[in-house]
């Protein structure tokens, strides 16, 4: 799930519908078939419930807002999960196995609960140290457990599993991800099309890199256009006379502020507790179209969100004219909403505002 257009991987409804299509070569072990049979199909309903709703991720519907039929059926899908995922992971402690151990890894990361995934997963790569699946897996929890970074140990974890299997997509996603975090776009690009080339064509992860690829092939073929040195699609950006055209680009493309936390909550507040400052669509969907965290002890803090923060190559802050903006402290330390979280949401503004100011001020009941 880092700085990085690919946070499909390190989302609920990417890990969701993936949860039983990993590319894990593993025969089932026969005591968890009929167990993990339904607890798919719950993941997958759980996930897929949660990113379509206000409560999802980080945007949130106001407290006072009336409960609705839908919420109740929201509700039950998750404690049903809930009480899965617990059963599992006590099947897991009396008798574990890897692939049951990696879907409870998987499970944790749609709780938002990246420890208790990389332990599972960890226990799981004691069993299958060689496995590419499980490697790329364990990366995804480790980016998110370091706060969506996957520089450093989740990216020695997707090189042995490309090293292991070098079509694996979920790895080959991650390590263009990490390319375009440190702006070697052709190298993620490159990364992206063999994702594409690998296949399968109805697999979400290979259509998001698509996806991706065309843009930035796109985004780069325009910057050097008005740059005057106009190349084919794909082909390297020219270094010289592109900073300026690529600079007003991003400045539109991007919100930029403070956030500062009201006097009246700091008690409310450690310094360790999490920061989630993130911008959304002001209707529709609430997955954020860039998300940053930070810590307590850095408030007030300056903050700039823009296509670096995507979540999703298919869901960025360019794609939208006007979006919320909003900051939320998670004592939990959860992308999800919690009650006691502290949060502001701004009014909808338009993209390239600047200089805007949030003040954390409200309790999530």
């Amino acid at each position: 799930m880092s700085n990085t257009p690919e946070r499909a991987t390190a989302s609920t409804a990417a890990r969701a519908e993936n949860a039983d299509s990993s590319e894990t070569k593993v025969g089932p072990n026969t005591r968890l078939v009929a167990f993990t049979a339904l607890f798919v199909l719950v993941v997958a309903s759980a996930g897929y419930a949660w990113t379509g709703t206000p409560s999802a991720l980080i945007g949130r519907a106001p407290a006072a807002t009336p409960a609705t039929p839908a919420d109740a059926e929201e509700a039950a899908k998750v404690a049903q999960f809930n009480d899965m995922v617990n059963k599992l992971r006590e099947r897991m402690d009396k008798e574990p196995v890897a692939e049951g151990l990696m879907m409870l890894g998987r499970s944790y990361l749609v709780l938002d609960k990246p420890i208790e995934a990389v332990a599972a997963y960890e226990r799981a790569r004691q069993m299958q140290p060689n496995n590419a699946g499980l490697l790329a897996d364990m990366a995804d929890a480790l980016a998110v457990k370091n706060g969506q970074v996957l520089a450093g140990e989740p990216m020695k974890l997707v090189e042995q599993a490309l090293k292991l299997e070098p079509n694996n997509l979920k790895a080959l996603m991650m390590a263009g991800s990490e390319a375009y975090e440190r702006r070697a776009v052709p190298e993620a690009i490159n990364y992206w099309q063999r994702m594409v080339r690998a296949g399968p064509a109805e697999h979400p992860l290979v259509q998001q890199a698509g996806q991706a690829v065309q843009q930035l092939q796109q985004a780069m073929a325009s910057a050097n256009v008005a740059a005057g040195t106009a190349v084919a699609p794909g082909g390297p950006a020219s270094a010289s006379g592109t900073g300026s055209a690529n600079g007003a680009a991003a400045a539109a493309a991007s919100i930029s502020g403070t956030v500062a936390l009201a006097a009246a909550l700091k008690a409310n507040a450690s310094p360790e507790d999490a920061v989630f400052i993130f911008a959304r669509a002001p209707e529709g969907s609430r997955m954020p179209l860039a998300i940053l965290r930070r810590q307590v002890k850095d408030l007030p803090v300056r903050f700039t969100l823009d296509d670096s923060l995507a979540m999703s190559p298919a869901a960025r802050l360019s794609s939208a004219q006007r979006v919320v903006v909003g900051a939320r402290i998670s004592k939990s330390g959860n992308a999800m909403p919690q009650p006691g979280d502290l949060e502001v949401l701004s009014e909808p503004m338009d993209l390239g505002a600047q200089n805007i100011r949030l003040e954390i001020s409200q309790t999530v009941r």
